[in-house]
């Protein structure tokens, strides 16, 4: 995908999920070194019972951040990250009315990121070594991880939604 196209989500009848390697090849290798971030995509998207969910890498830390859209009428449309009352891994830190790489639309996107205190970038592990990363206790969170996350918001999204 090239820095200016959008995608749109995929309807939610299809419930297929869509990867994408946005930087491959050499030039992520040289961008990030070797590590458990090597085998997985950069983009993925998919619908969780009806909500929009995305989880994408942040392309200069290497990091995942996690999104959720939530539509017009729903409580949680249109207020600021910190008044979202969502649990999430490192709490929100993201809400807007555009996410990247999304078409413009009504969705209110939610997310949050995984390049907190203790969260391990690849981008950081190219300039320290493993021993680092072990001595401090940083975690790298992957793909199944920050899914996890991101489906955890979506229930919550959903759970909002039926109290309003």
């Amino acid at each position: 995908m090239t820095k200016n196209s959008q995608s749109t989500m995929l309807p939610p009848s299809t419930c297929k999920t869509r990867e994408t390697q946005a930087v491959s090849g050499p030039a992520r290798l040289e961008r990030f070194p070797a590590g458990p971030w090597q085998g997985e995509p950069d983009r993925v998207e998919w619908w969780h019972e009806g909500v929009p969910c995305l989880i994408q890498r942040e392309p200069h830390l290497g990091t995942w951040c996690g999104y959720v859209g939530v539509g017009p009428g729903h409580p949680w449309h249109g207020m600021a990250f910190e008044d979202v009352p969502a649990d999430v891994h490192g709490g929100l830190t993201w809400a807007c009315d555009y996410c990247s790489g999304m078409a413009p639309g009504p969705v209110w996107w939610l997310g949050f990121d995984c390049a907190h205190w203790l969260d391990l970038c690849p981008l950081v592990v190219g300039y320290r070594s493993s021993e680092w990363a072990h001595l401090t206790g940083a975690v790298y969170r992957d793909q199944a991880y920050v899914t996890e996350q991101v489906t955890g918001l979506a229930r919550q999204v959903i759970a909002a939604r039926g109290k309003a």
